[in-house]
């Protein structure tokens, strides 16, 4: 697997600037699907943004609605 950019933004506003400054950069929730995929089957990962320290989207519920955060 290559070296690839990964990044941790606090704030919406944040993560929108990394996905403009980086396209093809994925979300990482977890990581198990995109990380098996870049190691067993050559699919490359150029950069991962992980929404974890972002208020508000740490959670999903769902009440007849799927509702993020």
């Amino acid at each position: 697997m290559k070296p690839f950019d990964y990044f941790a933004p606090t704030s919406l506003e944040e993560a929108f600037d990394i996905f403009q400054q980086h396209p093809g950069a994925q979300v990482l929730a977890g990581g198990t699907d995109l990380l098996v995929q870049a190691k067993e089957r050559g699919r490359p990962i150029r950069a991962l943004v992980s929404l974890r320290r972002i208020p508000g989207l740490d959670a999903v519920t769902e009440n007849g609605v799927l509702s993020a955060g």
